[in-house]
C-alpha cells in the first residue's frame, strides 16, 4: 500500500477522538514519530504519513472514516 498523507489538523482531530483528550502538538508529533509516522509539508500543507516514501496525495476523507465510530 502506498503512503497517504493526513493533514496535521485532521490528525489532531483523529488523535483527540481516539484518546478522548486534547494532546499538545509537540507531544502528538513525538508520539506519532515513535509510532512510525513522518511529518512534513506537501503542497504547502503540514501533513503526517506512514511509509518509506513521501506521498504526493493528501487523503481528505480519512477524518470522516476515523471519527465515524
Amino acid at each position: 500500500m502506498y503512503p497517504v498523507a493526513v493533514t496535521a489538523g485532521d490528525m489532531a482531530k483523529i488523535v483527540a477522538h481516539l484518546t478522548d483528550q486534547r494532546i499538545s502538538p509537540t507531544h502528538r508529533t513525538k508520539a506519532l514519530k515513535r509510532g512510525g509516522w513522518s511529518i512534513g509539508k506537501i503542497n504547502g500543507k503540514r501533513v503526517y504519513w506512514r511509509g518509506d516514501s513521501k506521498p504526493n496525495y493528501i487523503d481528505e476523507d480519512l477524518l470522516g472514516e476515523a471519527c465515524s465510530s
